[in-house]
């Protein structure tokens, strides 16, 4: 059994155990899918993913916040997912996260082997969304940028909205900044501010620090919940890119 299958099954056992897991970037190189050519050019893809990360578009509704987001769907038998509807045209994108003022992905983005397969390595790691059913799946890039004396939500306020089957949310990016901590909780906490969470309901903590580090998480199980970030001692500029990716299953489950 190579090292990706050893990793991505890892994944899978403490998802289905604890109703999240924690991996690095190892679970999205190498392995049974790429030749050591492939993974190679895959890792350039990532740099040029993170590099076109750091020009995002303002977010009109949240201050210092930068983002961009679009649609895909998983379908059975392709081994790729595909961009949702077929107007992408980034200026009359279809409003259909009734977000007008978030702006979709740029074609380089949307096209980006690197975004692809993590996407599908999600996928594979969720075996409670199947493979026989198509997943929606929503794609978020969040930038955030805190000033001095003003930190800012490391994501983006989810009150109110439909909770996706599961969630990743994979660190892309991260200088200049402290602060940003991730807190898993019970779902029938999702939405409290992370300053309000109350200590006896917090199952895990942690902070994202590397690249391409993230967690994958089971709604049904588990929430997250990410502190604000601020700039650290020092730093009169910092950031932190999340890449946020939302899988949803369109038909019902089977009973269990």
């Amino acid at each position: 059994m190579n090292e990706l299958v050893k990793s991505r099954l890892g994944v899978n056992d403490r998802l289905r155990a604890q109703g999240y897991a924690l991996f690095d970037v190892e679970l999205l190189q190498g392995g049974d899918l790429w030749s050591a050519g492939e993974d190679y050019y895959m890792s350039l893809d990532r740099s040029r993913l993170v590099a076109d990360c750091r020009h995002l578009p303002e977010d009109a509704g949240a201050d210092a916040t930068y983002r961009r987001r679009s649609r895909f769907m998983l379908l059975p038998g392709r081994a790729a997912p595909l961009p949702f509807g077929e107007n992408w045209d980034e200026e009359a994108s279809p409003d259909f996260t009734h977000e007008p003022h978030i702006t979709p992905l740029t074609r380089a983005q949307r096209e980006s082997f690197a975004l692809h397969r993590t996407i599908c390595m999600g996928h594979r790691c969720a075996d409670r969304l199947g493979r026989e059913a198509p997943i929606d799946v929503t794609v978020e890039i969040c930038r955030s940028e805190p000033r001095r004396y003003a930190p800012v939500p490391a994501l983006p306020d989810s009150t109110g909205k439909e909770r996706p089957s599961f969630r990743m949310v994979v660190l892309l990016s991260r200088e200049g900044v402290e602060e940003g901590e991730t807190f898993v909780t019970p779902p029938q906490v999702a939405g409290v501010d992370p300053r309000f969470l109350d200590a006896s309901a917090i199952r895990d903590r942690f902070t994202l620090l590397q690249p391409w580090q993230g967690c994958i998480l089971d709604s049904r199980s588990a929430s997250l919940h990410l502190s604000p970030v601020r700039l650290s001692a020092d730093n009169e500029h910092g950031h932190q890119t999340l890449l946020i990716i939302d899988y949803t299953r369109l038909t019902p489950e089977k009973p269990r």
